[in-house]
């Protein structure tokens, strides 16, 4: 691997860490296309029985590079919003080859309902994941397999805090731009499933 990208990456996943809005509470830590294209999909994930959370996903790639945005409603006691987003960048592979290696990171907030003794407390909860995604992509074959290996931040995410957690799953991919994902995505303080929806429109250079 040259220098400039391990540099690159260094660079990217700092920046990942500070400025841009990541996985939301109970969605899988998808993997963000790269290449040249844009992308729209739905998102259903399940943490805990009771629990849900709905979603629209963006993102678009440019290159080596792309970027993704997500907002949300997470369902438990209450209802909240959540807004998140992640960079990515290809460090290898793709194209001909059929895996890839790149990295990813972002940040997502949402507010969480707890209660400090007897008294109902409302605070805003940050979540940075960072890590390295893999992807396995076989010409005209439609199941595309992935798997992401990351370590979470934040603040008040209680058990969830400077945690590593391992997210596999696969893309199914139609004709004419049409999918569907699912993914499994756990750790050691909570594990959760996603499914969804998603619309590919790429240009000719294939995205990561």
């Amino acid at each position: 691997m040259k220098v400039t990208k391990v540099f690159a990456a260094a660079a990217v996943l700092l920046l990942s860490a500070r400025v841009v809005s990541a996985q939301v509470a109970g969605i899988p830590f998808y993997p963000t296309a790269t290449g040249l294209g844009v992308m729209v999909a739905a998102e259903y994930g399940s943490p805990d029985p009771g629990k849900a959370t709905v979603g629209l996903r963006a993102g678009t790639g440019f290159g080596p590079f792309g970027i993704s945005a997500m907002v949300a409603q997470v369902k438990s006691l209450s209802t909240e919003t959540a807004i998140g987003g992640t960079v990515a960048m290809k460090v290898f592979g793709g194209g001909l080859v059929p895996v890839s290696i790149g990295v990813q990171g972002g940040f997502a907030t949402w507010k969480d309902h707890v209660m400090v003794g007897f008294t109902p407390t409302t605070r805003t909860v940050t979540y940075m994941p960072v890590g390295v995604v893999a992807r396995a992509s076989i010409p005209l074959f439609p199941l595309k397999p992935f798997a992401v290996g990351y370590y979470a931040l934040g603040t008040n995410l209680g058990t969830r805090e400077k945690e590593f957690r391992a997210n596999v799953g696969a893309d199914f991919n139609l004709l004419l731009g049409l999918g569907f994902h699912a993914a499994y995505d756990y750790g050691s303080s909570f594990k959760t499933w996603g499914v969804g929806a998603h619309f590919n429109f790429r240009l000719p250079i294939p995205m990561m």
